[in-house]
């Protein structure tokens, strides 16, 4: 018997010539792909280590499948529908996000005609959950992937259930809408959400990451009316809520020709909502360029009473450019928890206030946190604005306004950061007065204490140490060791990481500390003339 032979795109290919041009497209993975126009049931997938497994559009334009989640390490894959064709395979659609599968992982489309993604182990991760009678499913060349009867009719559509993205011929009506992800590169829920309200409205609105709960919308068209819909129209690219009685669009009308752009409106990571296009014909390097976005400024606009506005608690946030980018930044001797994930906002780099510290007040222009204030003095001067904060152990920044002399004092966590010229006020961010002293003081404890051997450690809690041993021929006698480990205890400075206890048994002798990622621990404890001869696991018993 002769080799089987498929028809793609109104040409006969024999399968090892089909394996052949597929490589060449893509040399980066190894693909596995199907251009069936029809998938009929007991078809599967499985995911693969290094491969793109996937069943493409008759045009090729879009495949449904496993792809690698880019944050993951390739361990880890989404069952996504994607740009088959651009060069960043943008995912439009994403099943699960919040669960991402390892190799082994399959999508079956099983003989009674339901859709399931399986883990490696054969537990269902996600089901499309069908209750009619199904006969085979398509990916179509709009990028929507379909269950459907033998008459046509569809059953389950992915435009249905859609992601953070819509596609031209795309309809979400009444209590549908769009959700982002979380971060460019990884794909769990998101911190925004866009809604088709039931009175006419359409609105973009934060939620909370664990829970869902919805906070105050920092963007609507502020309409009224019955059969809301947000409508994509395939022929002009335009993206518009419609209405019974008028149409209202709030991105620019300009319109591109579909045969020749790629179309997709995404609510970005960032709560923007923009509007895309990509050249088909475009060499390889090209990218998707903006066209449109929502709101005009989300730094300025999004202000809500709970929450932490577009970035995180005490951080503020910037805006610009032809595609309204956004950048989160923390105040001075702030940094933020998490410098990949910067939604998680700032904390500041020295102790809590005491009232006995000695603080002083850092001028940033054209910054303010809105709604976080606890006090309003007013009239007032800026001198005297800066000392009630000096002497106010609850105020962490002063926000001053020459425009009728007001003063607002802050207390943390700061909400709804914002910089910008529309801002006309002045921050005054209290930190810790630098000490010569203390500087000298931690040359001198950090020259001396000199390790033989730092271990990476762990309590019964969790939380993770740093162990320092200590060398035996230290001609430091006991005394002045357990002076100088009280004067670390007692300093608190942004390049000292906390000491949290010591041990002193015959002459070993240990310094714990806690542990900072990122070799935070040896910059900042030991300085750059140490050298650390190895590490090891430690299990510790607290």
């Amino acid at each position: 018997m002769g080799p089987s032979c498929y028809l793609l795109h109104h040409h006969l290919l024999c399968p090892l010539l089909l394996q052949i041009i597929l490589l060449i497209i893509s040399p980066t993975y190894a693909q596995t792909i199907s251009h069936r126009r029809i998938i009929s049931l007991d078809s599967s997938l499985t995911a693969r280590t290094g491969q793109t497994t996937a069943w493409l559009s008759p045009s090729g334009d879009f495949a449904f499948g496993f792809r690698p989640q880019l944050e993951a390490d390739g361990a880890h894959f989404l069952l996504a529908i994607w740009f088959y064709k651009t060069d960043s395979k943008t995912v439009v659609w994403c099943a699960n996000g919040n669960t991402p599968v390892q190799p082994g992982a399959t999508v079956l489309l099983a003989a009674d005609g339901q859709l399931s993604l399986y883990d490696h182990d054969g537990q269902e991760v996600w089901n499309a959950e069908v209750n009619v009678t199904v006969t085979y499913a398509a990916m179509l060349n709009n990028g929507n992937f379909i269950l459907a009867s033998s008459d046509g009719s569809v059953r389950w559509q992915s435009f249905d259930h859609p992601s953070d993205t819509i596609l031209p011929s795309q309809v979400l009506g009444v209590g549908k809408g769009l959700r982002s992800r979380l971060m460019d590169t990884n794909y769990s829920s998101g911190r925004f959400k866009l809604g088709v309200q039931s009175d006419g409205n359409l609105t973009l609105y934060p939620v909370n990451i664990v829970t869902g709960y919805e906070y105050d919308p920092y963007w609507a068209t502020n309409t009224t009316g019955n059969g809301s819909r947000l409508v994509f129209n395939e022929s002009t690219g335009t993206v518009y809520l419609a209405l019974d009685n008028s149409n209202i669009y709030f991105l620019p009308q300009r319109t591109y020709s579909a045969k020749d752009f790629y179309h997709r409106a995404t609510l970005d990571f960032d709560g923007v909502l923009r509007r895309y296009i990509y050249p088909k014909n475009a060499k390889s390097g090209g990218g998707w360029t903006t066209v449109g976005f929502q709101p005009p400024d989300i730094c300025r606009n999004l202000t809500t009473k709970t929450g932490s506005g577009a970035c995180g608690f005490n951080s503020y946030c910037i805006s610009g450019g032809g595609n309204q980018s956004v950048d989160c930044f923390c105040p001075p001797d702030y940094s933020f928890q998490d410098p990949n994930r910067k939604y998680k906002g700032c904390a500041p780099n020295f102790a809590a206030q005491n009232c006995k510290g000695k603080f002083t007040l850092r001028e940033m222009n054209n910054l303010d946190w809105p709604l976080s204030a606890y006090e309003h003095l007013s009239p007032i001067d800026e001198g005297r604005c800066k000392r009630e904060c000096l002497g106010d152990c609850n105020c962490a920044v002063a926000i001053y306004q020459d425009d009728g002399q007001s003063c607002w004092k802050k207390r943390l966590p700061l909400s709804n950061g914002r910089m910008g010229d529309y801002a006309d006020r002045r921050a005054f961010v209290k930190v810790p007065k630098d000490s010569r002293n203390d500087k000298k003081e931690i040359v001198m404890l950090t020259t001396t204490l000199v390790p033989i051997l730092l271990l990476l450690g762990r309590l019964d809690d969790g939380q993770e140490i740093a162990v320092k041993r200590l060398s035996k021929d230290s001609v430091q006698g006991l005394k002045e060791f357990k002076n100088e480990v009280m004067l670390i205890a007692k300093l608190q400075h942004k390049n000292l990481v906390r000491i949290l206890g010591c041990c002193i048994q015959a002459e070993e002798r240990m310094l714990i500390y806690e542990y900072m990622p990122n070799k935070s621990l040896d910059a900042f404890i030991f300085g750059t003339h140490i050298i650390v001869l190895s590490y090891a696991l430690l299990a510790l018993q607290s």
